[in-house]
């Protein structure tokens, strides 16, 4: 029985074994070959332990088979804003660019759709937080405002209530 990417129970993985464990990794990260949510699932759980990551480190591996395999499932997986700032800032972006032009027109192509994939996931997620931010802080200014104007009747009330006190108006 595997557990995480291309490591056998026993702690032994085989070429073979990694080469199925990214095959199969780059399928079920696809829509086209799972279907949505069973793929959004997969993906989720390459979150889970750092597997992500691990997945990464699976872009320098020596075996080109291996490695086709590798960047299919870095592009298929690439669909949500972390994952995306994971390969920008997790020293892949460099590997990912050299592969994209690396003279293997299939490893081209899947390089290239990865890149592409985390460059439209970067923008469209830098777009939704600088959105976040704006309503992050109209929401602050509208409840400040609104704690102002309830200090100021507070205040109000509190010196209009002294004022009947001193004149003999409230007991």
């Amino acid at each position: 029985m595997a557990t995480g990417i291309g490591r056998p129970a026993q702690g032994h993985a085989t070429p073979d074994v990694n080469k199925s464990a990214l095959l199969v990794l780059a399928n079920v990260c696809s829509d086209a070959v799972v279907g949505v949510d069973a793929s959004a699932y997969t993906r989720i759980e390459l979150w889970r332990g750092a597997r992500f990551e691990r997945l990464l480190r699976c872009l320098f591996v020596d075996d080109e088979v291996a490695l086709h395999y590798a960047v299919g499932a870095c592009q298929n997986a690439c669909t949500n804003y972390e994952a995306a700032v994971a390969i920008r800032d997790g020293g892949v972006l460099e590997r990912l660019e050299q592969l994209a032009q690396c003279g293997i027109p299939t490893l081209e192509a899947y390089s290239t759709g990865c890149l592409h994939n985390m460059r439209y996931v970067l923008k469209t997620g830098e777009k939704l937080n600088a959105i976040t931010d704006r309503m992050q802080s109209r929401a602050a200014s509208a409840v400040q405002n609104a704690t102002r104007r309830w200090i100021a009747r507070r205040r109000r009330e509190k010196m209009l209530s002294d004022a009947r006190r001193a004149a003999g108006l409230e007991g």
